[in-house]
């Protein structure tokens, strides 16, 4: 072989190991479009606000009754600062009768983004809008499980790129301190435990 053709055997050599290397499968998240890791860190910080508004309404003075059932009626409201800019604040009641053994307390509310931006990806996404839950809580000796699902509509800015609205379809389950939520956001499925 000639030294020109062992030079070009080196190149396309080298050009096949690159292309060999390329991980076309991996898909590539255009960054002025809603990513699923968008919506996870939404479900996420919309179900653990919620959550920390519950857990404020149940104080010592609420406890099981050995005789009769205690009448449970409060309203909470949990306002988080968002990532970057902006607020998330969820207002919950829950309201029923408690008694002996497990009971089981009606949970409603709404849960409201207001320019509420978390960044990444050398961009920022901003939501808004609002979400409404409905669900129950159970009420043992031992403690609290919460099942409750969560709808509404959002609407987004990515900066730079897109902007849109959105459905959002969750439900999250609360247990011994551990959260999950499934469902979807913005057409993106999450799933998962905090």
């Amino acid at each position: 072989m000639t030294q020109r053709q062992l030079r070009l055997l080196a190149i396309l050599s080298a050009l096949l190991i690159v292309a060999g290397c390329d991980d076309s499968s991996a898909p590539e998240l255009d960054p002025g479009t809603f990513s699923t890791s968008d919506a996870e860190a939404i479900a996420d910080l919309a179900a653990a606000t919620v959550i920390g508004a519950m857990e404020s309404g149940f104080t010592a003075d609420i406890g099981l009754s050995a005789s009769a059932a205690v009448p449970v009626d409060f309203s909470r409201t949990n306002t988080h600062d968002c990532p970057v800019a902006g607020t998330i604040t969820s207002t919950v009641e829950v309201s029923g009768d408690m008694t002996q053994g497990p009971s089981d307390l009606a949970i409603t509310g709404s849960t409201t983004f207001t320019d509420c931006t978390r960044g990444g990806q050398e961009r920022t996404v901003t939501m808004n809008g609002e979400l409404v839950h409905s669900g129950t809580v159970t009420v043992t000796e031992t403690g609290r499980e919460a099942n409750f699902s969560m709808t509404g509509e959002l609407s987004w800015s990515i900066e730079p790129g897109e902007d849109g609205s959105c459905t959002v379809d969750l439900t999250v389950t609360f247990a011994d301190g551990s959260r999950g939520v499934e469902g979807t956001v913005c057409g993106r499925e999450v799933g998962g435990t905090s």
